[in-house]
């Protein structure tokens, strides 16, 4: 073969993937200058957005697909344009779930426990504030773990605005960025592959421009996966390892499904085993000693008020909908558990990458409850798996948007039955697919190159 012409191609190949990478780039700006120039400043009227993520998300997912064409993927680029779409995004008004963080800071801070005392609670009178009014479900009492809780105390005593604690939660997740970073590094790869979840729209919407609390757990994932990437084994890495995931299961309790896979990772290997106790440490830390200070009405009240959420509140559980008729309540959560079973037996022995991205893809489609910024919890195992068909959920999401739209210009919430299908029907699809792609046998190699460490 002419080693001129193969360099040619190479060439060729490089640049077709720098201008697939420019139109990432390009494409992914249009979601928050979408949301500055056509959306009222006080929020109000349709959501225009819409149009500007769809397009985002499109440019988002055809350039993952065509980057691997490019010998090495700049970083700088990236890392600006990633810092930019947030920056643009920071004058957007918070989620409503950003006041309910602050509230319940509030009420720790003056000696009253958040899962007993509900924002409206008359305890909590002398506190409330002029946006006390915009706290959704004041009547329902906090639903998020110990050290989440502790956390919003801190930002409490210090500062207590909810857009102070949006820019808080913002600081965190570029540190996640930075994080991911050095994941990628201790994992063989190109950290430039980042743009998976830092250019990501799910990503930016759900922080960047609303604030919520997840960015706290994309912070113990990374934590959790660049300690677990190293290829040698100290006590250090097994004590960021316990902290990584004491800081996600004690933001939000579905990182509990990672549990297990961590400790087949420790106990697999007889240098770790000897130093379990850096592991717990970790643990105690980020979980255990902030859980300490909410132990005043005992450990079973920290899940009443998220059975309750649980119960009640539903959305896009477009699964659980088609089912329940023909399973009833406790079959349908029988079916559940035994979906999570076999995604934790399925990836036990993987990377941690891809039993991330498959335990918490399993528990959004048989989730009571599918919230847009949910999608985030998916995306840190992505960046390592790059070609995945859980890709497919972060674009589908924006028809989940249509509610908001509805809500925008009507004034009531209402969310038509066509949205759920429109999210998860997409990605069902392609599961189905992908089934089809491995019961032909083809596509076994590829899987195990991309598996992270």
């Amino acid at each position: 073969m002419d080693p001129n012409l193969n360099r040619s191609t190479q060439a060729g190949h490089a640049g077709a993937g720098g201008g697939v990478l420019l139109l990432l780039i390009a494409g992914t700006l249009l979601f928050p200058l979408s949301f500055l120039l056509l959306v009222q400043p006080d929020g109000t009227g349709p959501l225009p957005f819409q149009v500007g993520y769809a397009l985002a998300s499109v440019a988002w997912l055809t350039a993952i697909w065509r980057a691997g064409h490019m010998s090495r993927l700049p970083l700088g680029w990236i890392l600006v344009a990633a810092l930019l779409a947030r920056v643009l995004l920071l004058p957007a008004p918070v989620s409503d779930d950003v006041y309910r963080y602050v509230s319940e800071g509030l009420a720790r801070l003056h000696g009253l426990n958040p899962y007993v005392y509900p924002p409206d609670a008359p305890e909590l009178e002398a506190i409330r504030t002029d946006w006390w009014p915009r706290i959704n479900h004041p009547n329902h009492a906090g639903i998020y773990p110990p050290t989440a809780q502790a956390i919003f105390t801190v930002w409490a005593a210090v500062y207590p605005d909810p857009t102070a604690c949006k820019y808080a939660l913002l600081t965190c997740e570029l540190g996640a960025i930075g994080l991911l970073i050095g994941w990628l590094r201790r994992a063989g790869r190109d950290p430039g592959w980042v743009l998976v979840y830092a250019l990501c729209p799910a990503a930016l919407n759900a922080i960047a421009r609303e604030g919520h609390l997840d960015a706290l757990l994309v912070l113990g994932l990374c934590l959790l996966g660049w300690a677990t990437a190293g290829r040698t084994v100290r006590g250090l890495d097994l004590f960021w390892a316990g902290c990584g995931l004491g800081l996600a299961v004690g933001s939000k309790w579905v990182a509990v499904l990672l549990l297990p896979w961590t400790v087949w990772w420790l106990l697999r290997d007889a240098d770790r085993r000897r130093r379990v106790g850096w592991w717990l440490a970790g643990i105690g830390l980020t979980f255990a000693l902030p859980a300490c200070f909410y132990l005043d009405h005992g450990v079973a009240i920290w899940f009443g008020p998220l059975r309750h959420f649980a119960e009640q509140f539903h959305s896009l559980d477009y699964l659980r909908q088609q089912l329940l008729p023909w399973l009833g309540k406790d079959g349908f959560r029988i079916l559940a558990v035994l979906v999570l079973l076999a995604g934790c037996a399925g990836t036990l022995r993987a990377g941690l990458a891809r039993c991330q991205v498959w335990m918490f893809g399993l528990l959004l489609l048989v989730s009571p409850t599918l919230h847009p910024w949910y999608v985030v919890w998916l995306l840190p195992g992505l960046t390592l798996l790059r070609r995945s068909v859980w890709l497919i959920l972060p674009l589908s999401l924006v028809f989940a948007f249509e509610a908001d739209r509805l809500r925008h210009a009507t004034g009531v919430w209402q969310q038509p039955e066509w949205v759920a299908a429109a999210v998860h029907l997409p990605v069902y699809a392609g599961l189905l697919v992908l089934a089809a792609y491995r019961a032909a046998g083809l596509g076994k190699r590829r899987d195990s190159a991309t598996l992270s460490p």
